[in-house]
C-alpha cells in the first residue's frame, strides 16, 4: 500500500501551528486591490507597490495553484508598472511614480516566470538588467554605474539571469562570470555575519559546478544566540532616499541547498517564523500588524522548508525551541561532554517505562524527579497527589514557585503561579477530557498556567483546544512529552538552560493564539 505523503501545508500546520491557507487568503483577499496591485506595506494602505506586488505574485505562484484568470490579472497588473521609455524600457520601479530599480525588476522577472509569461514578454526586462550591470560586476539600486553596488541589489538580477541562462546563452555566461568577480572583490559586509547566506547563494548561482561558497556559516549561526538577527540597508546617496530592514526567517531560502531541513540552523529560521508571527503574517520588526511583503516571504520560506523536509530520514518529529536549537548548533562545534549518571538514568527510565494506567504512579514519580532535575533551582517542595479544595479531584504533582527573577517569576506575577501544577498522564495520546481536567484545576487558587506531561502528544496535536482555553479563560497549559523532556535533560546536562527552553515553548504557544 502506498503511503500518503503529507502536504506542505499539513507539515507546516503540525510543526508551527500556522495555517498556510489562511495566509494565502489574507494576501489574496485583503492585500490585493484588483486592477492595481498589492498594497505597499499594510492592509489599511491605499497605495500599491510594484515591489510588493512582484514578491506576492511570486510567493503565491510558488506555494499553491492559481486560476488562469488570477494569473492573467496578475500579469496585467504587474506589466502595468513596467516602464516603456528609453533608456529604461523594460525596467520596473519600486512604486509607480519612480524610476526603474534593478532590485524590483529582478523580482518582477521572477514573478513573470512563475506566472508562465512568454519569453517575449519577459525579455525586455532581462535585457535591461544585463545593460545595467556595473563595471564591477554587481548592481546598485537604480542600475547605474555610479558605484554603491551591494550584495542585496546584486542578488535578484543574478537570480533572474541564472533562471534565463538557456535563453540568454553567452550573454548570461558573461554576466554571471562578472558577478563572480564582483563577489571576489567586494569587501562590503564581510564583517557582518547576516550577509553570509546571501553571499553563499550568489556564489552557488555563478559557479559552473553549482557549489556553494567556502564561507563558513558558523558566524551567522552564532548570531542567533542573543536575539533574532536582522539587518538594515540605507542608501542616503539616492535622490529618493531608500532604506529597508531584513528579517532572518527568509534567509533559509539562501541556505537550503547547503544544509538539511532538519539541521538546527535551518530550524532556527522556522522557529523564528513560528514565534514571531503577527496575526496572519510577519513583519521586519515587532509591531501591531503584519507587513505584506514580509508575509509573502515568510509563507514562501515555510513552504520551501516543508517540501525540503520530505527528503529527511528518519522522519522529522518535533520543532524544538529556540534555546534547544541554538544549544544543538553550538554543541555541534564543540566536544560533546560525557553525560552525567543522573541524566542517563532519567533518560533510561523514561525510555523503558511503558505507557498505561498500570504504571501511572511510577510515571508520576518519574516526572517529579525530572522536573526537580531540570528546575530544582526555582521549583521547591514537590508534592504528589494533593487534593483540591472540595477533595474530589487530585492534582498529580505540585512545586512551590520560589523564583525571584526570570520566566518562572514572570509567570508567578502574570498568571498567579505560586504553586506550579504538573499533571501527569502516562498515555501516548491526550484526550479532550484530559485537557479539560487540567484546565479545571486552574483559577484563582492555582493560577492560570500548568504543565501537562504525557508520552507522545505535542502542543500542535492539541493546539485547537489549548488555544480555546487561552482565548476564552486565559488559561495556559504547556504540553510536554517524552521527547521534550529528554531534550531538556540533555540540554541541562550540557550546561544549557531548560528554563529558557520552557520559556520558548510558552512564547511560541502564546504567539500562536494572538
Amino acid at each position: 500500500m502506498r503511503l500518503r505523503v503529507p502536504t506542505p501545508s499539513a507539515v507546516i500546520k503540525r510543526h508551527t501551528g500556522i495555517d498556510l491557507a489562511v495566509t494565502r487568503a489574507f494576501l489574496l483577499n485583503e492585500c490585493f486591490i484588483p486592477g492595481q496591485g498589492f498594497r505597499s506595506h499594510y492592509v489599511d494602505q491605499s497605495t500599491v507597490s510594484c515591489t510588493t506586488t512582484a514578491i506576492c505574485i511570486y510567493a503565491l505562484c510558488e506555494t499553491g495553484a492559481l486560476t488562469r484568470q488570477q494569473k492573467r490579472e496578475f500579469e496585467q497588473v504587474l506589466l502595468g508598472f513596467r516602464l516603456n521609455h528609453t533608456p529604461q524600457t523594460g525596467a520596473f520601479p519600486r512604486t509607480s511614480d519612480q524610476t526603474g530599480s534593478v532590485w524590483t525588476t529582478g523580482q518582477a522577472v521572477l514573478a513573470l516566470l512563475s506566472l508562465g509569461s512568454s519569453w517575449e514578454t519577459i525579455k525586455p526586462s532581462v535585457e535591461w538588467l544585463l545593460h545595467t550591470q556595473a563595471n564591477s560586476g554587481g548592481w546598485n539600486y537604480p542600475g547605474t554605474n555610479e558605484g554603491h553596488e551591494r550584495l542585496i541589489y546584486t542578488f535578484y538580477p543574478t537570480l533572474a539571469i541564472a533562471r534565463c541562462r538557456r535563453r540568454l546563452g553567452n550573454a548570461a555566461a558573461d554576466a554571471l562570470s562578472r558577478v563572480a568577480a564582483f563577489l571576489d572583490s567586494c569587501e562590503e559586509d564581510h564583517d557582518e555575519s547576516f550577509w553570509i547566506p546571501i553571499r553563499r547563494h550568489l556564489s552557488r548561482l555563478v559557479s559552473a559546478r553549482r557549489r556553494g561558497a567556502s564561507t563558513s556559516v558558523e558566524p551567522y549561526g552564532l548570531s542567533f544566540e542573543d536575539s533574532w538577527p536582522s539587518a538594515h540597508v540605507d542608501d542616503d546617496w539616492l535622490a529618493h532616499r531608500f532604506s529597508m530592514a531584513l528579517m532572518c526567517g527568509p534567509n533559509y531560502l539562501h541556505l537550503r541547498r547547503d544544509i538539511a531541513a532538519d539541521h538546527p540552523l535551518a530550524l532556527l529560521h522556522v522557529r523564528y517564523l513560528a514565534d514571531e508571527r503577527i496575526g496572519n503574517g510577519w513583519s521586519d520588526r515587532r509591531e501591531a500588524q503584519p507587513k505584506i511583503w514580509a508575509t509573502a516571504l515568510g509563507m514562501l520560506t515555510l513552504h520551501r522548508w516543508a517540501k525540503d523536509l520530505r527528503k529527511v530520514r528518519p522522519p522529522f518529529r518535533r520543532l524544538a525551541t529556540r534555546s534547544e536549537l541554538f544549544g544543538k548548533l553550538r554543541g555541534g562545534n564543540q566536544r560533546v561532554p560525557r553525560a552525567s549518571k543522573a541524566a542517563l538514568e532519567l533518560i533510561r527510565r523514561l525510555t523503558d517505562l511503558r505507557a498505561g494506567a498500570a504504571h501511572a504512579t511510577t510515571y508520576q514519580t518519574l516526572v517529579l524527579e525530572v522536573f526537580a532535575f531540570l528546575f530544582g533551582d526555582v521549583l521547591r517542595e514537590p508534592r504528589t497527589q494533593s487534593r483540591t479544595f472540595l477533595g474530589t479531584l487530585r492534582r498529580d504533582v505540585t512545586f512551590r514557585n520560589a523564583a525571584e527573577s526570570g520566566p518562572w517569576f514572570d509567570w508567578k506575577s502574570r498568571h498567579k503561579v505560586e504553586s506550579v501544577l504538573i499533571e501527569c498522564k502516562n498515555q501516548d495520546e491526550l484526550s479532550h477530557d484530559d485537557l479539560r481536567q487540567t484546565a479545571c484545576y486552574l483559577g484563582r487558587i492555582m493560577g492560570r498556567l500548568a504543565v501537562l506531561a504525557c508520552r507522545k502528544t505535542t502542543v500542535d496535536d492539541a493546539r485547537e483546544l489549548l488555544n480555546w482555553f487561552v482565548t476564552n479563560d486565559d488559561k495556559y497549559i504547556l504540553v510536554v512529552n517524552d521527547e521534550t523532556l529528554i531534550d531538556w535533560i540533555r540540554l541541562k546536562d550540557g550546561g544549557g538552560s531548560p528554563t529558557d527552553a520552557i520559556a520558548d515553548l510558552y512564547r511560541s504557544f502564546q504567539e500562536a493564539v494572538q
